[in-house]
């Protein structure tokens, strides 16, 4: 039978459902195969929602909602030896998804995602586990539990560090790995970052800068020494690039865009990303208005544990630093920290074209640029990441 409710329901049916209900939903099969559903008000207004859509906002709610119920405990808790939760000392910030919030969140009223009553400071456990890099099997990698934060880094968050600056500078050995040695700020990297905070601020006035403009927006104009100091300073991190990249993929899922399901769909549009300049329906005629606030395309382009703008909005500056070749074949919890001038960057952003039909097809776990360590334009932001103290199993392989 294809249709759920006949579309040719007869006026009497209509009326007793209009009188018992405030909307009707009427069921169609368009061109034999294609649901669409009608939402019509007492009023008489109606609009067409294709069913598929309709159905993947429903999953992508219920998951979200059910996320929030988990992890926005306010008591931070490990696992001790007997496989007991015990409470963890208070925080001194915030708590913020059963972990304690960074010094960028002290105070800072819920104002991201798209109702603008979010917190800007949630940070999702990532179950760690096995996958390929790049959905390549050459390229086997595991990582660890961690937690990395829903939202990129905000304009509001942001203005935190450059308020408390210089005294926000981070110290030697600061935002490591806790499994990478070496990978800390070094004191020779402090001539990076200007004396004062008057210069500091002066770095981020260009006309596509979103450093003046609204809390929400995502940050940009971020060198990859500023957001290594910005998420030590607050107390996490930047991912590694096989966290990030695991992130995207849903881990062993290998999707295809972080929202795929099944992994394999390649469905993308401006439902689910920030992208090609494209907020005002109209493709690549770029300007700062298609920067958006951070969070607006959740749920459904939210990846496996409730990141949102993985694909698309801001490149995110990764910890290693870019070569052509993976340096090992197979590793665990491991990143590239060689020296070097270039820096990996994953994501796509608000202005590049996210199709896999057509170049740069950037915007997929697939695709990673590299870019100066010191480059600054309307594209490079970042997210921070923290570790998790929790002792919880890994994901299956």
């Amino acid at each position: 039978m294809r249709h759920l409710f006949a579309s040719r329901a007869s006026r009497a049916s209509r009326a007793s459902l209009r009188s018992s209900r405030s909307s009707v939903i009427d069921f169609f099969d368009q061109d034999h195969g294609n649901p669409v559903l009608r939402f019509a008000d007492e009023d008489g207004d109606a609009r067409w929602v294709p069913a598929e859509l309709l159905a993947q906002q429903i999953q992508a709610s219920l998951r979200s909602f059910l996320r929030l119920i988990v992890l926005e405990a306010c008591t931070p808790q490990t696992c001790d030896a007997g496989g007991r939760w015990q409470d963890q000392t208070a925080c001194e910030t915030e708590c913020k998804a059963g972990s304690c919030s960074g010094p960028s969140c002290n105070g800072l009223p819920s104002t991201c995602g798209p109702r603008w009553n979010e917190s800007c400071c949630l940070s999702p456990v990532v179950l760690g586990g096995t996958y390929n890099r790049k959905n390549e099997e050459d390229y086997p990698t595991t990582v660890s539990n961690f937690r990395l934060d829903r939202l990129e880094i905000t304009v509001a968050r942001f203005r935190k560090f450059v308020e408390a600056y210089p005294a926000s500078r981070p110290a030697a050995g600061a935002g490591a790995h806790p499994r990478i040695p070496g990978s800390g700020w070094p004191s020779e990297w402090d001539a990076q970052l200007p004396a004062d905070r008057e210069t500091l601020e002066s770095l981020f006035d260009h006309e596509y800068s979103t450093w003046r403009d609204q809390d929400r927006l995502p940050m940009n104009y971020l060198s990859w020494h500023h957001a290594f100091a910005f998420c030590a300073w607050d107390g996490g991190r930047l991912p590694t690039e096989a966290e990030w990249n695991y992130a995207s993929a849903g881990g062993f899922e290998q999707r295809e865009y972080p929202w795929s399901t099944p992994p394999s769909s390649t469905l993308f549009d401006r439902h689910h990303a920030v992208y090609n300049c494209s907020s005002r329906g109209i493709d690549w005629m770029c300007g700062k208005w298609d920067i958006q606030p951070v969070g607006q395309k959740s749920p459904l382009g939210d990846g496996k544990w409730g990141q949102a703008d993985l694909a698309g909005s801001m490149w995110e500056w990764n910890l290693d630093t870019f070569s052509d070749r993976f340096a090992d074949a197979s590793c665990d919890d491991c990143a590239n920290i060689d020296p070097g001038l270039d820096r990996v960057l994953r994501g796509g952003s608000w202005n590049t074209n996210g199709s896999p039909c057509s170049p740069p097809h950037a915007s997929t776990p697939l695709r990673r640029i590299v870019a100066s360590i010191a480059a600054r334009t309307w594209a490079p932001g970042a997210r921070g990441r923290r570790d998790r103290r929790d002792v919880i199993p890994r994901a299956p392989i």
